[in-house]
């Protein structure tokens, strides 16, 4: 199964990278960017920007049998961008 718009809104993916300005900084959005984002919360994600990034839009929890509306803590370190964690504190 396909974590996408199915099983959580637009709404929901924007705050669940943070708000519109964490998810426009990750997408590469530059002037107007935040803007842009913050207007799919009430109009929603454009499919064109869903299938140009599935791997921020569309990720597979086909593997998790948990509630697919909120990802444990777990699913979503996977599902972050390469690059997006950061160390634990005290570790160098």
């Amino acid at each position: 199964m396909v974590f996408n718009a199915d099983t959580m809104t637009d709404q929901e993916l924007i705050k669940y990278y943070g708000g519109p300005a964490k998810l426009a900084e990750l997408l590469g959005l530059k002037e107007g960017g935040v803007q842009r984002v913050n207007n799919w919360r009430s109009r929603g994600i454009p499919p064109k920007e869903k299938l140009a990034r599935p791997d921020i839009f569309l990720f597979d929890l086909s593997k998790k049998k948990t509630n697919r509306t909120h990802p444990t803590e777990q699913q979503k370190r996977e599902t972050e961008p390469i690059g997006a964690r950061l160390p634990p504190k005290g570790v160098a």
